[in-house]
């Protein structure tokens, strides 16, 4: 047998042998004596901390414009969905500017809309039958806005005063829907009616109800007066002008919604359960540096529709030590933070662009210690001390 001779091995083959040569077989080295035998650790999936996008808060754009045009004598009515998050990539660029007030001043929304088909464009902006600005009456804007892992809801729900057409640049066009919520309502709204005895309570619901276009009416405070008035009470104009009358004779505030008139007071209608009262910091939605005015301080938050002015009045939280303090004045009283650090949300604006970086909800905040004070340099109310 030839092969290889190695150590008293006698191996197969050769360098000649077509298979090659075969190497030895060295039989396994057992352990040394008392030595532990080998374990298999088990096999773990690590485990990741970065949270998915569903677990984090306040991500994800959600919104949605819809326009209304007013039922056809069949009662048929078309409704446009304009825009929506769910449509996206392909949704339409929108931006809007919402202003909501919780006293005497209209409601308004200027709401964009880019490169809209040209077939929607002549419903919305109409034609030379609807009048001067083409508008519908009764055709109705409601827009919604938020997240989609946060808070979302209507920011505004009211009817179109002037569609406009505007070419922005040499590719893009918009039309704007300029909408009011109160016009309508109050100012175009004449009552001529006499009342028996009643109470300025009572008169609120009446005067909605018996005006030329009736109005709902969402809240009247507990603040106005349920006493019967010493004689009858003939009312002729405008219903607002009654309506602030009697939100001034005691104490309150009055404004429009969409849900209605509105009738509110400082002294008594202020969110007072304190695990209703929101905590805004940098980590839940809080953007920029609040800034101290003469009656409370005015801040930036991340869009949230459930900020708003309503009744009872809400409350927000604040750290005091992150609001950048005013200037003090000679001869000026300086303006005080709440100790507690809350603050009546007296105001709110809503601004957002669907492909831009606003998305926010702008607060105007006031102390319960100053509320009064402010109302009398907003609006120029009489409010009794």
């Amino acid at each position: 047998m030839g092969g290889w001779d190695v150590g008293g091995w006698d191996l197969p083959g050769g360098w000649d042998s077509p298979n090659g040569p075969t190497p030895p077989v060295v039989p396994p080295i057992a352990p040394p004596s008392g030595a532990l035998a080998p374990t298999t650790l088990p096999t773990q999936t690590p485990v990741s901390t970065t949270p998915t996008l569903a677990q984090l808060p306040l991500y994800g754009r959600k919104y949605q414009l819809v326009v209304k045009f007013p039922p056809d004598e069949q009662g048929n009515q078309t409704v446009i969905n304009i825009a929506d998050s769910s449509f996206e990539p392909e949704a339409l660029r929108i931006t809007f500017d919402v202003y909501r007030p919780g006293w005497e001043v209209f409601w308004y929304a200027d709401i964009s809309i880019y490169n809209l088909d040209s077939v929607t464009t002549a419903q919305l902006l109409g034609n030379g039958s609807q009048g001067p600005s083409g508008v519908k009456q009764g055709m109705e804007v409601v827009l919604s806005a938020g997240y989609q892992n946060g808070n979302f809801g209507v920011i505004y729900d009211g009817f179109v005063l002037q569609p406009m057409w505007d070419r922005e640049n040499v590719t893009d066009f918009k039309i704007t829907l300029h909408c009011v919520i109160g016009l309508n309502e109050l100012i175009r709204n004449p009552i001529y009616k006499t009342y028996a005895t009643i109470s300025q309570q009572e008169l609120v619901s009446r005067m909605a109800k018996d005006c030329f276009r009736p109005v709902d009416v969402a809240s009247v405070s507990s603040a106005v007066s349920t006493q019967l008035l010493p004689r009858g009470r003939t009312v002729f104009g405008n219903i607002n002008r009654y309506i602030n009358w009697i939100a001034e004779d005691n104490n309150a505030q009055s404004w429009l919604t969409a849900k209605g008139v509105t009738l509110a007071s400082l002294d008594k209608d202020v969110e007072v359960d304190q695990s209703k009262i929101r905590v805004f910091t940098p980590n839940t939605g809080l953007v920029g540096t609040p800034e101290q005015t003469q009656f409370g301080a005015n801040f930036r938050l991340l869009l949230d529709p459930l900020v708003e002015a309503r009744k009872p009045f809400m409350q927000v939280k604040l750290d005091n030590a992150v609001i950048r303090q005013q200037k003090k004045q000679i001869g000026v009283l300086p303006g005080l933070l709440d100790q507690d650090g809350q603050y009546i949300v007296l105001a709110t604006r809503y601004i957002g662009d669907t492909r831009g970086n606003d998305w926010y909800t702008d607060v105007t905040g006031i102390t319960s210690l100053n509320g009064k004070a402010a109302l009398l340099n907003i609006i120029g109310a009489s409010i009794n001390q």
